[in-house]
């Protein structure tokens, strides 16, 4: 019986050996790939979302500043609109303006020209209402004449 144990345990404690040197083996050949493997490849990865991190803020960078001076611009057309509005606005009043004093002079001159026209016409109207007059009473006297001329006659 002792044999049997004997013979487990040497197959115990060579089995452990080859634990251990495998364990031993695995963690050398670990480190060695990991100083020339891993770690250069993991560097690279770093190095390499640094890079894309970094576009990406310089991207996001880009576009907020982009966006600020689309804001100014709009800012600045807004102003230009208004601006242009608010003198649009002031020549459409000063055109109106001088536009009524073309008409009110118009109207004045017109006024004026009516005025001068009734006037003439009623200095003809009067001229001629003296002429009627005066012929009038022209015509009346050889009229007057005549009846009396006439009546001398038949008497």
């Amino acid at each position: 019986m002792v044999m049997p144990i004997l013979s487990s345990v040497s197959f115990v404690s060579s089995q452990l050996g080859h634990v251990i040197i495998s364990s031993v083996f695995f963690i050398l050949v670990w480190q060695f790939l990991s100083k020339v493997f891993f770690k250069p490849f993991f560097d690279v990865l770093i190095e390499r979302e640094k890079r894309t991190v970094g576009a990406e803020d310089v991207a996001t960078k880009a576009l907020r500043e982009t966006e600020e001076t689309e804001h100014i611009i709009e800012d600045t057309l807004k102003k230009a609109r208004l601006e242009a509005l608010k003198v649009r606005d002031e020549r459409l009043l000063k055109a109106k303006s001088a536009g009524r004093e073309i008409v009110d002079a118009a109207e004045r001159e017109s006024s004026e020209k009516i005025l001068k026209a009734k006037s003439k016409i009623n200095d003809s109207l009067d001229k001629s209402l003296s002429e009627a007059k005066a012929e009038a009473e022209n015509l009346s006297a050889k009229i007057v004449k005549k009846v009396l001329l006439t009546s001398n006659q038949i008497h």
